[in-house]
């Protein structure tokens, strides 16, 4: 599990809060709808600012990237998207509710791949198949 965890999360709550908002726009109120549809483009956001700034500090431990890169990362991430975050929460027509459910659509997300892990990894154990290398898998 790496940073590609993080892109599936990016990919899985825009996917899941546009699907999401969408259901709720034609079924309950389009400002709702719309709300759970920014409230998840903030999150994805959140998780890209969070794995470009990870990725920045591996860079810059390895040699690879200077300091300034992370700090242009960092203030992306904090002041940047937290601030937008609040103002987002704070000054939009969507129901702060809405915005919620979106922002925690990411949680969905990372409930699910936890799940799929462990529930692989059981199957994995039961099937005897767990820490085997790929193409060992059924041999013994």
């Amino acid at each position: 599990m790496g940073l590609e965890t993080l892109r599936r999360a990016e990919l899985g709550t825009l996917a899941l809060g546009l699907i999401t908002g969408v259901l709720v726009a034609v079924f309950h109120t389009v400002s709702f709808g719309a709300g759970i549809v920014a409230g998840a483009v903030w999150s994805a956001a959140n998780v890209w600012a969070l794995s470009g700034l990870l990725r920045q500090e591996i860079r810059r431990r390895r040699g690879e990237a200077s300091r300034r890169t992370w700090v242009i990362w960092g203030i992306v991430k904090f002041p940047l998207l937290y601030g937008g975050g609040y103002l987002l929460l704070a000054r939009t027509p969507f129901p702060p509710e809405s915005l919620l459910i979106g922002m925690a659509v990411l949680f969905v997300i990372w409930t699910a791949e936890a799940a799929w892990r462990s529930f692989g990894v059981a199957a994995g154990v039961a099937a005897g198949t767990a820490g085997k290398p790929e193409g060992k898998q059924g041999t013994t």
